[in-house]
């Protein structure tokens, strides 16, 4: 089916970004999405990635009773806040007992008997993890296959559509709201997005 429209709003939003780790395709893993269909709490729950949805479900998992390590790459947990309020969040998870690691890299994830193995080094150091629950939070990606993007002369941003501070692509009359313009992934600010969209497309009211 061909659709054409004089104005256009992309609000498609996005998944997880799952890195494909040595032997991760061989074992079972979770992402947020799986979180709410759980039968029950995991024992011992390794979250991979510490960016605001593995740090918010470690926390509430954390506080329903799982054994909760959180592994990142990254010098700090939540990577693109301030330093301080980071550390200021870390220390709190930490006296909840949630163990994080920093500068991880992560080698390699494997079953073992009736267990989930993964393989880490820190500054060289190895080490490893074992339990019964793997979540893999390392990230987000626009949904934005089979849009054609290109074709329509919409240029993307890594990951994501790449937008103005109207929200406009570099095609002007199409927009892009939400998760899928990668700016704050967050459904509250989604919602300011699809009004400012809504005044601006159908109302002509601006952006203001």
């Amino acid at each position: 089916m061909l659709l054409s429209a004089p104005k256009i709003t992309i609000a498609t939003g996005s998944s997880s970004l799952i890195i494909p780790f040595e032997g991760l395709d061989t074992v079972d893993y979770i992402t947020n999405r799986d979180v709410f269909n759980l039968k029950k709490i995991p024992k011992k729950l390794l979250i991979i990635g510490a960016g605001p949805i593995g740090i918010e479900l470690g926390q509430a998992l954390n506080n329903l009773g799982s054994e909760i390590t959180i592994l990142t790459k990254t010098n700090q947990i939540l990577s693109i806040e301030d330093s301080d309020m980071a550390k200021f969040v870390q220390t709190a998870l930490e006296e909840n007992n949630i163990k994080i690691y920093l500068n991880v890299t992560v080698k390699k994830i494997l079953k073992e008997a009736n267990l989930k193995k993964v393989e880490y080094t820190i500054d060289g150091k190895s080490l490893s993890w074992s339990g019964d629950t793997i979540m893999i939070a390392t990230g987000r990606k626009g949904s934005i296959e089979g849009l054609n993007l290109e074709k329509a002369g919409v240029q993307l941003n890594g990951r994501f559509i790449k937008v103005n501070k109207a929200l406009q692509t570099t095609q002007k009359h199409i927009l892009a709201i939400g998760d899928v313009n990668g700016k704050y992934l967050f459904t509250h600010v989604a919602g300011s997005e699809g009004s400012l969209a809504v005044r601006r497309q159908v109302l002509g009211l601006g952006v203001a």
